[in-house]
């Protein structure tokens, strides 16, 4: 998003939020507490969605603009994603180091769609946010 800029805001309680991106504000919507279903929202109208693959998984399918996507971890226990379009990656989000929250977007592939980028590194924050309630209870 090379000249945007972004920001995301989790609940306090739950996994929904907000993501303003130059300006515009979409909302994160999960659809039912055990459901694993988010929607991004842009004045009350659903533009992408995502859904979990299975409660055991932290594997992601998504219906963007772009296509049908997968957000993946790397490796079981890691905490780095990929952005894929069938076998093409297209984005790799990952943290700087391993005792830090700052991260990274590496960008694979020349199209992309801002809130679908947005989006999905909301998605992975969550995940690790949610890895990082579980380690501390």
């Amino acid at each position: 998003m090379e000249g945007g800029k972004a920001s995301l805001v989790f609940n306090l309680m739950g996994e929904q939020g907000s993501l303003t991106l130059d300006g515009e504000t979409y909302l994160v919507r999960k659809h039912g507490m055990g459901s694993g279903h988010w929607s991004l929202e842009l004045d009350e109208q659903e533009v992408l969605s995502a859904q979990k693959v299975s409660m055991l998984s932290r594997r992601i399918e998504m219906s963007t603009p772009m296509g049908e996507l997968t957000l993946s971890p790397e490796s079981a226990m890691g905490r780095s994603f990929k952005l894929f379009r069938e076998e093409q990656v297209l984005a790799r989000i990952e943290p700087v180091h391993p005792f830090t929250r700052r991260s990274t977007i590496q960008l694979d592939a020349e199209d992309y769609d801002a809130p679908t980028l947005a989006f999905a590194f909301w998605l992975v924050l969550m995940s690790w946010r949610r890895a990082q309630q579980s380690n501390s209870s």
